[in-house]
Formats: C-alpha cells, sequence, structure tokens
C-alpha cells in the first residue's frame, strides 16, 4: 500500500436506493475497507468543515471536490509528519459528503486516518495525541491555497477570512481506534458511505411532501426552501474521490 490509489464508488458497491439494499452495500464495502485496504494498526476518523462562504463554490464547479479531498489528506500527512517523523506517512481513505442534515447544501470530508505514521521501513510510530486546531489550520491552509490556484477565489477574499475571529473552518479528531476494535472500524466506514438522509427520518406534511422530522419546527425549511432544493440528494450521493494511501503522491488517473 506504498501509492496513492483512486478507489471507484460504484464498483466499491457504495451506492443503493431501497434501503435493504443500501444498507448491504455499506457492508460490503465496511467489510472489503477493513480487510483489503486497512493496515492493522490504530485509526482515527477525522471530519473536515469549511465556511458557508465558500460553500456555494463547490456547488458551481464540482470539480473542486476533489481539491477538497486532498487538501485533507495532504493536512493530515503534514500534520503526522510533525507529529511522529519527517519521513513518516499516514494511510488515508477521504469521503466527500456534499450534503448535511436537513439535505442543505454542506460540502465536507470524512476521513479515516492511521493514528500515526509508516517509515521508509514499514516501521509503525503511533501518535501521542490529537489536535484538532492543528489539523484545522493545516487543512484551511491547503484548501485556501488550491482555490486560489484554481482561481476559485481571490487572495483579497483570503486576507478577508483570516482576518475573522471565526473563520468557519474546523476539523474534528476522535478518538484512536484499536486495530482489533472490528466493529467500530466498520461502523466508521459504513457512516463514510451512508446515504444522506435516513428513511426513518422522514414524515409526511398532508400526506405529501416527505420533509427531515427535524424541519417540523422550522418554517424556513418548507416549501421551496433549502430542503425541497436538494431533496433530490436523498437519491443521489454526489462524491469526490475517495482514496487509500499512504499519503504523499497524486493519486492515479486514467
Amino acid at each position: 500500500m506504498g501509492e496513492l490509489r483512486a478507489i471507484d464508488a460504484e464498483s466499491a458497491g457504495r451506492r443503493g436506493r431501497r434501503r435493504g439494499c443500501e444498507k448491504k452495500k455499506q457492508l460490503r464495502w465496511a467489510e472489503w475497507l477493513r480487510e483489503e485496504v486497512l493496515e492493522p494498526v490504530p485509526h482515527r476518523h477525522v471530519v473536515l468543515t469549511m465556511p458557508r462562504l465558500l460553500r456555494g463554490i463547490f456547488r458551481k464547479r464540482r470539480e473542486l471536490l476533489l481539491d477538497l479531498s486532498q487538501s485533507g489528506a495532504e493536512a493530515l500527512a503534514e500534520y503526522m509528519k510533525r507529529q511522529v517523523g519527517a519521513d513518516t506517512r499516514p494511510g488515508i481513505v477521504v469521503s466527500i459528503a456534499t450534503s448535511g442534515d436537513l439535505l442543505q447544501w454542506h460540502p465536507h470530508g470524512h476521513v479515516v486516518v492511521t493514528d500515526g505514521g509508516f517509515s521508509a521501513n514499514d516501521a509503525f510510530h503511533t501518535l501521542e495525541t490529537g489536535d484538532s486546531d492543528a489539523v484545522m489550520k493545516l487543512f484551511r491552509e491547503r484548501l485556501l491555497a488550491r482555490l486560489v490556484e484554481r482561481h476559485a477565489i481571490s487572495e483579497d477574499l483570503v486576507r478577508k477570512l483570516l482576518t475573522w475571529r471565526h473563520t468557519g473552518f474546523s476539523a474534528h479528531v476522535g478518538e484512536a481506534i484499536a486495530s482489533d476494535d472490528k466493529k467500530t472500524i466498520e461502523d466508521v466506514a459504513c457512516y463514510l458511505v451512508r446515504a444522506p438522509l435516513s428513511l426513518k427520518k422522514l414524515v409526511y406534511l398532508d400526506g405529501q411532501k416527505p420533509l427531515p422530522h427535524e424541519s417540523i419546527a422550522r418554517p424556513e425549511l418548507r416549501g421551496d426552501g433549502p430542503v425541497a432544493q436538494d431533496r433530490r440528494l436523498c437519491h443521489r450521493r454526489d462524491l469526490g474521490e475517495a482514496y487509500s494511501c499512504r499519503a504523499g503522491l497524486e493519486p492515479a488517473r486514467g
């Protein structure tokens, strides 16, 4: 597992419309990831988000979702190098989700990363602790640089964002998951490829419109609001490029 490889979402069995079929595909994906991709070392689940100001850019230019995933991978690879050694590289799997709990447009990254890095002789060096703030700053730096390079935002906007007390970027670094904790690893893997909305969370208003149950108390999310506009995401999950690697190389293309 020494190179950065693209994982095709459909061939990995990650999409499906019927609830039972979807769950089975999630479980097959999780088992495949655990058995064939992940190394037998501890891992962490990391979530990376961006400010609302930037989210609309990714809706208009879907190719930037790949930059989002690569920025997350680069940030975590750099963090591991600083913590466990400059010659080490972590194993990384990135999944890009494009909707939030209420199906609003909300591109963000879910990452399964080794709890440390591998050196050239394949020795594993364990991370002592996960620093969410440090990871967030590295992710912010990488993503903003890529968006400027792609002419998606201006350098003036970057300077403005960096003056904000709360920039809207965040990183959640979960607790380490032991290598023999198969159930937790599979639960996280299923979470990476879950459907945007569970059918159990849908209720019907007047027997017609299906809406998330949370929206009943939020009139602004009814009718032609964000839920109505993005309801199509119930049946389709737009992903960037998911990949596994010992980070440091560009993804294979073709």
